[in-house]
C-alpha cells in the first residue's frame, strides 16, 4: 500500500521571522509570537494546542517546507496540515500531507492527533469521501473507511469533527449525523447515538441534536438534555469541554444581535453566562473553546469587551476563578476575519489564527485579512482578588471610615467571582459553605447565610481576638478574594427598613410587638431595635435625637449574629417626629437610623392666638398683603412651647362650628414642617402674606392648604390631630 512516507519527515523551519515577538500595538499581554510568516496571498487557519503547550498543529496554503510544490507567489500546490513542536529553541514542523485540517484533536502532549480529510492520504480514500484519520508517532492511518451515496453527497455521507481524549485512547465522531467512538487500542468502533459536534472528554461526551445540548455518560451511556432549544446555538470547531468534562462552553443568542458566551457546569448542573456583550448586526463567531482544565475560556469577537472596540476582531481571555478578562489582540480596525483560537491545560497559552493586518500593514488591503497563526503567553491569575468588609447592618453608614467589626456579628464581603451562583442559606445553623465557597478570618471557619458572585453574608467567627484581621473567600475553584478588617468587641449596625443601613430603623415596641410611629408619652414606650456587633460589647449605649436613652437589656436572637437591643424612651420625645437613633458600643458608633416619635406631643404645641373677625378696613390686613379681606386674614398661630424642635408633618388643623358634630380639615401640614424650640408658626386664610414682614417675628407663616380657614364668628372648636387622627 502506498505510504507518503515523505509527509512524515522532520523539517526544521529556519524562517528568519519565524517566532519574532511583535510590536507593543499587538496586544495588551506579553510574549505574542508570531508562528508564520507568509506571503499575502497564503492563509494559515484553524489551530490546536496541545495540553503542553509543546504542540500547534494547522492548516495552510503556504509552502513551508523544501521540496514542495512552490509557486512564484509562494503558495503550495493545495493547502497543508503541519504540525510544529515549539516547545524549544526553533519550531520543528512536520507535513501531515496535502491536506485540510480543521481544528485537529489532539492529545495532551500532541502524540496523538485527529483529523477530518477528503484526501486519499495513505492510499485508502480513493473515492475523496471525507474520513477520519490518526496520527501518532509511528505514522498516519485512515481510521474510517465509508462510501457515499453519490460524489455530490460525499461531505454530508461522509465522517468528520473528530474530538478526542487526553490521553489519546478514544476517538468521538460523527457519520451521516450519527455518533460514533473508536478505542485506539483495540481498534473497534461502537455506535453511540444521533447527533453532531462531539466533544470528547474522559467522563462524558457532549453533543449537539438539533438546537439542543445533550450530554452523555461515557460509564453507564445515558444521556441528558442540558440545554433545550437553544437560539443560534454553535459549538466550537476546536477544544470545548474540558479534559474531566465538568465543564463545557458554546455559544448562543440571548437577545436580537447578541451572541453570548455560556458554560454548562456539571459539578453542579448549572449554565452560565459568561460574557455581556452589546448588540451588533455584524460580527465574526465567537468560537469559545475551554482551556484543559476547565478554568479559561478564549473567544473572538468585534464587540467590546475590555476596552473601547473600534470594529475590529479582538481576541479575549476569559479568566473564570478570577471572573478576570483579558484583551490579547489590539488589531487595527481593519481586522475582521474570523478568529479561531485554542488554549493549553492551564490557559497559560493561547495559539490562534488571526488576520495579518495584526503584525503591520498590508501592501493590499484585500489581503490584510489572509489569517497567520500566532502564539501569545496570558497573564497569570492574580494570587488573591481585592474585596471590602462591611457591618452587614451599617453597609458602611457609620461615621468611621474604617469601621471595625466584631465577633459574632453578621458581614458582607463584597467583590467579583465570591461565587459561581447565587444560593441563601439564613436558618438557626447556617453552613460553613454554600455554593462552593467558604469564608475564613484569620484561618477561622465562618458561617454563611448568603453567597452570589459579588456578595458574600457571613457571620464573624465567635472567638477571634481583637486586632487586625485578614477575610479570605474561597469559590469553588479555589480562587480567593482577600479583605482586611479590624476586629473589636463592639461594632454596632442597626438594621433599615431599606436594607441600605440609611433611613427607618427596622424597630417594634416591644409590648405590642407592632411598627411605629411609637408613642413614649407615657414614659413607658420600649422598644426593640434590631442591630448586629453588640453581643459581646461590654458597655452599650444609645441616643435619639442626641438624647441619651435607656439601654434594658440585650438579647440575643435565634438567628445567629441578630441582636435585640431594648430601649425606654422617655416621655420628653413625644412628638419628636422623625427622629435620628444611634447605638454605640464600646465606643463605637452604629450607623444613624431613624425612628417616628409620635403620640401627645403637640400638647406642648399651644394655640396661642386665633383671628376670626379682622377689624374693618386696613387694621385687618393681618397678613400685611395690602388688603383687608374678612377670609384671607382670618389666621390661628401655634406656638412650641418647649425647648426642643418638633416636626408637624401631616398634622391637620381642623374646625367645627359650636352647634356642629362635624370636623373639617382646614389645613394640613406639609411633609418636613418643622417648628422650632420656642418659636411660631402663622396659618392665614389666604392672601398673599408678606412674610419678611418684620411684624410677624420670624415667624413660619403658610396659607390654610384647605383654601380657607372658614372660621365662625361666634365662636368654633378648633383641635390639632397628629399624623394618625389623634386628638390633641
Amino acid at each position: 500500500m502506498l505510504r507518503l512516507k515523505a509527509c512524515f519527515l522532520t523539517v526544521v523551519f529556519l524562517f528568519a521571522t519565524v517566532f519574532i515577538f511583535l510590536p507593543g500595538r499587538t496586544s495588551s499581554q506579553t510574549g505574542v509570537v508570531r508562528l508564520t510568516n507568509t506571503s499575502e496571498q497564503a492563509v494559515s487557519l484553524n489551530p490546536s494546542l496541545s495540553d503542553d503547550g509543546r504542540v500547534v498543529v494547522f492548516e495552510t496554503s503556504a509552502n513551508l517546507f523544501a521540496g514542495a510544490s512552490v509557486t512564484g507567489s509562494g503558495l503550495s500546490s493545495s493547502f497543508h496540515s503541519v504540525r510544529a513542536d515549539v516547545g524549544g529553541a526553533t519550531p520543528v514542523f512536520r507535513d501531515f500531507g496535502a491536506t485540510r485540517v480543521v481544528s485537529a484533536a489532539l492529545s495532551s502532549d500532541g502524540s496523538v492527533v485527529a483529523f477530518a480529510s477528503t484526501e486519499d492520504l495513505v492510499g485508502e480514500n480513493a473515492d475523496r469521501n471525507s474520513e477520519i484519520f490518526l496520527w501518532t508517532a509511528s505514522g498516519l492511518r485512515q481510521l474510517t473507511n465509508t462510501h457515499p451515496g453519490s460524489p455530490e453527497t460525499r461531505l454530508i455521507d461522509g465522517n468528520s469533527q473528530p474530538s478526542i481524549t487526553s490521553d489519546g485512547s478514544l476517538v468521538a465522531f460523527t457519520s451521516r449525523k450519527n455518533l460514533f467512538l473508536f478505542d485506539v487500542a483495540t481498534a473497534t468502533f461502537s455506535r453511540l447515538t444521533n447527533g453532531e459536534n462531539p466533544k470528547l472528554s474522559s467522563s462524558h461526551l457532549y453533543y449537539q441534536r438539533g438546537f439542543d445540548l445533550v450530554s452523555l455518560d461515557l460509564k453507564t451511556k445515558t444521556s441528558r438534555v442540558i440545554a433545550a432549544d437553544v437560539p443560534k446555538l454553535s459549538i466550537a470547531t476546536g477544544r470545548a469541554v474540558s479534559n474531566d468534562g465538568s465543564r463545557f462552553v458554546y455559544s448562543a443568542e440571548t437577545a436580537e444581535n447578541q451572541t453570548q458566551v455560556l458554560l454548562f457546569d456539571a459539578r453542579d448542573n448549572t449554565t452560565r453566562q459568561l460574557t455581556q456583550l452589546g448588540t451588533r448586526s455584524v460580527d465574526v463567531a465567537l468560537q469559545p473553546t475551554i482551556s484543559g482544565d476547565g478554568k479559561r475560556v478564549a473567544f473572538a469577537t468585534r464587540r467590546r469587551v475590555t476596552n473601547a472596540s473600534d470594529g475590529s476582531v479582538e481576541l479575549y481571555i476569559y479568566d473564570i476563578p478570577s471572573g478576570q478578562s483579558f484583551q490579547i489582540t489590539n488589531a487595527p480596525s481593519g481586522a475582521t476575519a474570523e478568529v479561531v483560537s485554542s488554549l493549553n491545560f492551564d490557559g497559560s497559552l493561547v495559539a490562534f489564527s488571526f488576520p495579518r493586518l495584526l503584525s503591520g500593514p498590508a501592501t493590499d488591503n484585500d489581503l490584510g485579512n489572509n489569517s497567520e497563526i500566532y502564539l501569545a503567553s496570558v497573564a497569570p491569575r492574580p494570587q488573591f482578588g481585592s474585596a471590602t468588609i462591611l457591618n452587614a447592618a451599617a453597609l458602611g453608614n457609620e461615621p468611621a471610615q474604617r469601621a471595625p467589626i466584631a465577633p459574632g456579628s453578621i458581614a458582607v464581603v463584597r467583590g467579583t467571582a465570591l461565587s459561581f451562583r447565587t444560593e441563601t442559606g439564613i436558618s438557626a445553623n447556617p453552613p460553613s459553605a454554600l455554593a462552593g465557597t467558604t469564608v475564613k478570618v484569620n484561618g477561622q471557619a465562618a458561617r454563611i447565610f448568603y453567597a452570589s458572585p459579588e456578595e458574600v453574608v457571613f457571620i464573624v467567627p465567635e472567638a477571634l481576638a481583637e486586632g487586625p484581621a485578614e477575610v479570605l473567600v474561597t469559590n469553588a475553584d479555589g480562587f480567593s478574594s482577600k479583605a482586611e478588617a479590624v476586629i473589636v468587641s463592639g461594632a454596632p449596625g442597626i438594621f433599615t427598613v431599606r436594607g441600605d443601613g440609611t433611613g427607618e430603623a427596622i424597630v417594634l415596641d416591644s409590648d405590642t410587638q407592632t411598627t411605629g410611629p411609637f408613642d413614649p408619652s407615657n414614659g413607658k414606650l420600649r422598644l426593640s431595635v434590631f442591630a448586629t456587633g453588640v453581643e459581646h460589647a461590654r458597655n452599650v449605649s444609645a441616643s435619639i435625637n442626641g438624647q441619651p436613652v435607656m439601654v434594658e437589656t440585650r438579647v440575643a436572637s435565634a438567628l445567629p449574629g441578630l441582636d435585640e437591643i431594648h430601649l425606654l424612651a422617655p416621655a420628653e420625645l413625644r412628638g419628636a417626629g422623625t427622629s435620628t437613633l444611634v447605638v454605640t458600643a464600646d465606643g463605637v458608633q452604629s450607623n444613624p437610623a431613624t425612628v417616628t416619635l409620635d403620640g401627645s406631643a403637640l400638647r406642648d404645641v399651644v394655640i396661642n392666638e386665633i383671628l376670626a373677625d379682622p377689624p374693618d378696613d386696613l387694621a385687618g390686613d393681618a397678613n400685611h398683603d395690602g388688603v383687608r379681606d374678612t377670609a384671607d386674614d382670618e389666621f390661628i398661630e401655634l406656638v412650641n412651647s418647649t425647648t426642643r424642635d418638633i416636626d408637624l408633618s401631616g398634622y391637620q388643623l381642623h374646625s367645627r362650628a359650636l352647634t356642629s358634630t362635624t370636623d373639617t380639615v382646614r389645613h394640613r401640614f406639609a411633609s418636613g414642617t418643622l417648628l422650632p424650640a420656642g418659636a411660631a408658626i402663622v396659618i392665614f386664610g389666604g392672601g398673599s402674606p408678606d412674610i419678611a414682614n418684620p411684624i410677624f417675628g420670624g415667624s413660619q407663616i403658610v396659607k390654610a392648604s384647605s383654601g380657607g380657614l372658614s372660621l365662625t364668628n361666634s365662636g368654633a372648636v378648633i383641635t390639632l390631630r397628629n399624623a394618625t387622627g389623634e386628638i390633641i
